[in-house]
């Protein structure tokens, strides 16, 4: 495909409708071109906020400051935006991601309807996303954080006792986190370099207060 058919069949990437190869395409495609990455990291945005919108309840919630949100079965199509990600080699390889996709989206969709939703906030009120706990595990969702520049990813910090301790590196999708032993206070995300930092270097982009 041409540099145009790449812009084109972006959207159709990012909702999880192009053929295998065409996927494959488009994935080869933003390794190489930061116009196309950036543009596919907007469109994967949009969609996930479509996405969450869509499939979230408003249940009255026994958290104060909490966001009532329950995601429905709409969390299985996780696995649809989150395979447009992965560079697959070959056919058996691409089937083995898929299985393994589908299977992680049922595991944060059965975690998060038992979960206590934490929403992550900021003053600019076009970043967003959720943090939901349980025991000693969460998972983030992000709702609408800029996008990635070339080399950078996602950290999210636990603050203990006014510290930051990693959480951990990630993208778009929703992943698991696991809460330290520490009692923490408060969770912030930063955009960090690649690979992660032992402290944030940039201002947090969003934060929220963790329950007593």
């Amino acid at each position: 495909m041409t540099h145009d058919d790449i812009r084109a069949n972006v959207p159709l990437a990012v909702a999880g409708t192009l053929s295998p190869e065409d996927s494959q395409a488009v994935i080869t495609h933003i390794a190489d071109c930061d116009e196309c990455r950036i543009l596919y990291e907007k469109h994967l945005t949009l969609f996930t906020d479509n996405v969450l919108r869509s499939a979230t309840e408003q249940p009255s919630s026994p958290w104060p400051n909490a966001e009532a949100e329950k995601p429905r079965k709409a969390w299985v199509r996780i696995a649809s935006w989150t395979l447009v990600a992965i560079v697959a080699v070959g056919g058996g390889a691409l089937a083995w991601k898929k299985h393994q996709l589908a299977r992680t989206a049922t595991q944060i969709e059965a975690f998060v309807a038992s979960a206590r939703p934490v929403p992550l906030t900021s003053a600019n009120p076009n970043n967003a996303a959720t943090l939901y706990l349980k025991g000693q595990r969460a998972v983030i969702v992000l709702k609408n954080l800029p996008p990635l520049s070339g080399g950078n990813t996602f950290e999210g910090w636990w603050i203990v006792k006014g510290h930051p301790v990693s959480a951990g590196t990630f993208g778009y999708e929703p992943v698991f986190l696991t809460i330290p032993h520490q009692t923490a206070s408060q969770f912030t995300i930063t955009i960090e370099p690649s690979g992660g930092t032992q402290s944030p270097t940039q201002p947090p982009l969003v934060r929220g207060t963790l329950p007593r």
